[in-house]
């Protein structure tokens, strides 16, 4: 199992946020009042894919599109901005990291109905 971590902005991870712009998105968990946020897509993304995106892509090395090719992907985005991208070669790997943001979201469902209270 392959996995990739890199913080934003890795050029190609523009195309993983306009399939996300576009409600390409697989799964969505939401965890803070400041933003905070995750996306789970599912790919790979193709040069076709960055055409149909219109995000330029001339500029990509192999290391951009060996991430992009990659089944699975995690977008996420923190309380100050910081955008993380993390590609996942099976779908349980992909889940299993997957969980970790559902309960993140779970907790602040919890928190915020505590503090509607």
């Amino acid at each position: 199992m392959t996995q990739g971590t890199s913080t934003f902005p890795l050029a190609a991870s523009r195309l993983i946020f306009s399939a996300i712009e576009s409600g390409e998105t697989h799964e969505s968990a939401y965890f803070g009042a400041h933003g905070e946020s995750a996306h789970l897509i599912q790919g790979p993304f193709t040069e076709e894919d960055a055409r149909q995106y219109r995000v330029p892509f001339q500029h990509w090395d192999a290391e951009d599109w060996q991430a992009l090719a990659a089944p699975w992907h995690i977008i996420e985005i923190t309380d100050d901005g910081t955008v993380y991208w993390t590609w996942h070669d099976s779908q349980d790997a992909a889940q299993n990291a997957w969980a970790r943001f559902r309960t993140l979201e779970q907790e602040y469902l919890i928190e915020e109905a505590a503090q509607a209270d």
